[in-house]
């Protein structure tokens, strides 16, 4: 049925079949997507002029680096005619990265790096989502700004969370985004023909970065965007002024805000307030810590995830006792208790700021390769299953093509083996996790 709609939407003229007996080895990677990875079979669908990309020489070969992206989009937009121009032109640009990464991934090519193809992958689906929003910010700004004249002396900036934020994007994940400003002073209004208060003119700056970032078109979208971590989470104000960021962090937020901070960075905005805010970032999380009490309350944490998802299947790579929320608690964990003493440790990628913590001896050098293995395995397998069956569950049931492909991706003689190593791998993160994260006093620590 995807084949169908390929074909339904080529252009008169394209010779496809002929390109197939010209080319078989491009009608095996046809079939593999439109078999395999709903998503690519869509922008393939869309976007039939891919083939030809596919049919370059570089197709398989590593996404360039981030000058020459910049540079390549920056020509690109220079045929723009208005704003929603330069919309679908970014859309067009990253859509077709997404989509090389995306084959790239499903043909489980890797660079070279021994942690594997979803891992390689994770920085240049990150760079290529943070150069498409310094772009896309400056035209949102001036469409802003000709109602309402801009900020006297106002900074903005955004900053990434979650898989951006850590550098781990998949081709499918969305973008966790929090909003911050400042001003030299709180009583000055806009300067334009109708004026509006800076809290006000910030909200709607954030707001139509939003719609701009996961806005359908003709090209598709560029993200869906999650605002879920920002301070006070779904009931806080969408932009915050910088003191107010850190007065929240410092007096209000949970332990598990925390814990999601660390993987917070600075990536779009005024590069002085990008600055500004890294400084109070590593201020707030090289605050004074209560062992006992982010102990116990990760634990708990733990423990209501846990008990919702108590019959999980192995599958459920995330949420699965030992799976990858496990890993990374562990990893969060211990930057909180240590970045003070051990800066080196902040870094907002996981495996990255692992290997800080084995070099500062936070953890003995046998855990820290078995948890950076266990998150190589658990990234190519969440990047490959993501790109063939979304959000479902992986079962016996999925089509024997792709249990091979897992199979490949995990480094595994076939899916049985598979299956096996994947609860091995989650065992040997829980124990891990049970011999790190102990409250004080308790099991003889």
């Amino acid at each position: 049925m995807r084949f169908d709609a390929f074909l339904r939407k080529l252009p008169a003229g394209v010779q496809l079949f002929s390109l197939f007996t010209a080319h078989p080895s491009l009608l095996k990677l046809v079939a593999k997507i439109m078999g395999m990875a709903p998503d690519l079979a869509d922008r393939l669908a869309g976007n039939p002029l891919l083939l030809d990309g596919v049919l370059s020489s570089d197709f398989m070969a590593p996404i360039a680096e981030r000058p020459i992206l910049e540079e390549e989009l920056d020509e690109m937009l220079t045929t723009a005619r208005d704003y929603q121009d330069v919309l679908d032109i970014c859309r067009r640009w990253i859509n077709d990265l997404k989509f090389q990464i995306g084959v790239q991934i499903l043909n489980n090519i890797d660079h070279g790096n021994p942690l594997g193809p979803t891992v390689n992958a994770g920085k240049p689906l990150s760079q290529i989502a943070e150069i498409v929003m310094s772009r896309i910010l400056p035209q949102v700004m001036e469409e802003l700004c000709e109602k309402h004249g801009s900020v006297p002396g106002g900074r903005f900036a955004v900053l990434a969370a979650g898989k951006l934020g850590s550098m781990e994007m998949t081709p499918g994940s969305d973008a966790d985004l929090i909003f911050v400003y400042d001003l030299p002073d709180e009583d000055v209004m806009t300067d334009g023909a109708k004026p509006i208060a800076p809290g006000l003119f910030y909200t709607r700056l954030s707001q139509r970065f939003i719609n701009a970032l996961s806005a359908l078109t003709g090209e598709g979208f560029l993200y869906e965007v999650d605002m879920r971590l920002r301070p006070h989470g779904k009931a806080g104000p969408i932009a915050l002024p910088l003191d107010g960021f850190n007065n929240y962090y410092m007096k209000e937020a949970w332990t598990w805000e925390h814990l999601a901070l660390t993987r917070a960075r600075p990536i779009v905005g005024d590069e002085s307030l990008l600055a500004d805010t890294q400084k109070e970032l590593e201020s707030i999380l090289k605050a004074p810590r209560d062992t006992k009490k982010i102990t116990g309350d990760l634990l708990d944490m733990q423990g209501r995830i846990r008990q919702e998802y108590a019959n999980a299947p192995i599958w459920r790579l995330k949420h699965h006792a030992g799976g990858l929320m496990d890993l990374e608690f562990i990893c969060q964990y211990l930057k909180l208790l240590h970045c003070a003493d051990h800066p080196e440790i902040l870094q907002t990628n996981t495996i990255e700021s692992l290997r800080e913590m084995m070099k500062a001896r936070l953890l003995e050098e046998a855990d820290g390769t078995a948890l950076i293995n266990a998150m190589g395995f658990y990234l190519n397998l969440q990047g490959l299953i993501r790109l063939s069956l979304k959000d479902r569950i992986v079962t016996d049931e999925i089509p024997l093509a792709l249990k091979e492909a897992l199979s490949t991706v995990g480094g595994a003689k076939d899916f049985s083996d598979l299956n096996e190593k994947l609860a091995q791998t989650e065992r040997k993160v829980s124990e891990v996790f049970e011999k790190i994260v102990v409250v004080p006093g308790e099991k003889g620590s």
